[in-house]
């Protein structure tokens, strides 16, 4: 539905319960009908356009990944490859199915992992610490999806606390220390 308020046509419609209104910037009926067309089915489009999967999402996170910050896109690559594995094993396929279950659920799925020892299969945990690096990829790639306008819910990572991690300071050993003071004499 158009509206003349003051000079200028107005488009004021209803999309899925949300009130849209923009200016068409005419004065004239006929080419603000036109224009009223084009921006509804634009509009239109745009609201049911159905949601992004995780697995064309990451590769589009991780092509900004190695394009922004190539020193840990690597890694990131790396993690991102378990993830979607568990993902793929829940049958979450979109983005928007993700919730912070499932997100607790990928913890304790990455909490214990098997490690091969000769002919031996043995579970070591991961430390809290990785756990917390495996999180924070999932969480920065729902605020850079959010940024980049594909992903329009809540982070479900917002509800999720991560681990507090012990951060000890390992000091030097005697050894260690001559190293570092040698290095520092062959450098001047």
């Amino acid at each position: 539905m158009i509206k003349k308020h003051g000079r200028y046509y107005w488009l004021d419609i209803w999309i899925q319960g949300k009130r849209v209104r923009r200016s068409l910037k005419t004065t004239e009926h006929g080419l603000a009908l036109e224009k009223a067309r084009d921006i509804r089915n634009e509009l239109v489009l745009k609201a049911t356009k159905k949601d992004i999967t995780v697995h064309e999402f990451s590769l589009k996170y991780l092509t900004w990944a190695w394009d922004t910050k190539p020193a840990s896109a690597d890694q990131e690559s790396r993690r991102m490859k378990k993830i979607l594995e568990f993902f793929d094993s829940i049958n979450v396929v979109y983005l928007s199915d993700l919730t912070p279950y499932h997100i607790e659920q990928l913890r304790a799925w990455l909490k214990t992992r098997q490690v091969k020892k000769g002919d031996q299969v043995l579970e070591k945990p991961r430390s809290q610490a990785t756990l917390n690096r495996y999180l924070q990829l999932l969480r920065g790639m729902f605020y850079r999806a959010i940024d980049w306008e594909i992903y329009k819910g809540q982070n479900p990572l917002k509800k999720v606390r991560f681990y507090r991690e012990n951060r000890v300071i390992k000091p030097l050993s005697h050894d260690e220390a001559k190293a570092v003071l040698e290095a520092c004499c062959m450098a001047l």
